[in-house]
């Protein structure tokens, strides 16, 4: 009976404390990709700043001003798809699956699709 007692025992420890550890890499997943989306929306927020600096100089032709605005939307979409790779791919190796949530962003006159993060399951 002390061999029972002392097995469902020790089994109610290893199963509360491996709870934690999930508990523990859930919350370190979601911390993850909390901080790569503000990242991410750092970014656009500069862009989108860039993009209107641009559009205001006057100096600028029309052809000029749309080179250095795609150059800036391109830049955001590298930077943000660079960040998003290095979530996803940190969170894989927690267990975890993060999914992009593909949004429209303005930068200048174009519409670019940026990928904020979301915790997808594991």
């Amino acid at each position: 009976m002390k061999k029972l007692f002392t097995g469902i025992l020790l089994l109610i420890v290893f199963l509360s404390t491996s709870g934690t550890n999930v508990f523990a890499a859930q919350n370190d997943v979601q911390e993850l990709v909390n901080e790569a989306n503000q990242k991410i929306q750092a970014l656009i927020v500069v862009a989108k700043q860039d993009a209107k600096e641009v559009m205001s100089n006057d100096s600028l032709t029309e052809l000029e001003k749309e080179v250095l605005v795609q150059a800036i939307a391109d830049q955001l979409v590298v930077e943000t798809d660079t960040l998003a790779a290095d979530a996803i791919a940190n969170a894989r190796a927690l267990g975890y699956n993060v999914v992009c949530d593909y949004k429209e962003v303005k930068i200048g006159d174009l519409i670019i699709l940026v990928d904020p993060l979301r915790v997808g399951g594991w």
